[in-house]
């Protein structure tokens, strides 16, 4: 009995010490919850200082927000009311240059077409000149003929007149065939110099209305 006494007793002794070493142990931990309560308290009102002091800073911004918008607004009216009386006074600026440049073209234009008529008379009169000369060289060349056509005849009648009567058919005869074949030579002479002459004028009209 006395053994189970001092069991229990030895055991009593041993949860107190326990309960002791417990309280000791929730004393501590109670401090230790002061301490971080009080922190937690502390960075809560830092954090609500902070919070008023952004609200604060927010609606500032936002003030400034807007009434840097207004005077964005009224500066674009401003630059749509500029640029709408420039362009006005752009407008007035450009039509007499316009009016200007259209004089200026058709002062241009005006110059071409005289030039152009001036070249187109001259080449009217080279061309007058040319033909003039073709024509002159004709008669020329047919005055040239219708002489040696003269001579040749006067050339045969003399022959005529020297002969004897025995050879005055055959002298006629010859002089005949003579005069027939020197009139066709000239003729075709005529005609080659004719074309020859006709090529080279046409030739040098090309060349001057080139």
């Amino acid at each position: 009995m006395s053994s189970e006494l001092e069991s229990l007793k030895q055991r009593i002794t041993e949860l107190e010490t326990n309960n002791a070493k417990l309280e000791a142990e929730k004393a501590e931990i109670e401090i230790k919850n002061a301490e971080l309560l009080k922190q937690v308290i502390k960075k809560d009102a830092k954090h609500d200082a902070e919070n008023v002091k952004l609200g604060a800073t927010i609606e500032k911004l936002k003030y400034e927000n807007a009434e840097l918008k207004d005077r964005i607004t009224k500066v674009k009216q401003n630059q749509l009311q500029n640029d709408s009386a420039k362009g006005t006074q752009d407008k007035r600026n450009i039509t007499p240059n316009n009016n200007s440049s259209n004089f200026n073209l058709g002062a241009v234009h005006h110059e071409k077409l005289l030039k152009e008529k001036e070249m187109d008379n001259f080449l009217l009169e080279a061309h007058k000149i040319i033909v003039s000369n073709e024509i002159n060289h004709r008669k020329k060349d047919v005055e040239n003929i219708v002489q040696m056509i003269a001579d040749g005849i006067k050339k045969d009648t003399q022959l005529s007149n020297k002969a004897t009567p025995c050879d005055v058919i055959s002298i006629e005869s010859l002089n005949q065939n003579s005069s027939t074949d020197l009139l066709l030579s000239l003729a075709q002479l005529f005609d080659k110099a004719d074309d020859a002459k006709y090529g080279t004028i046409r030739t040098n009209q090309k060349e001057i209305l080139r």
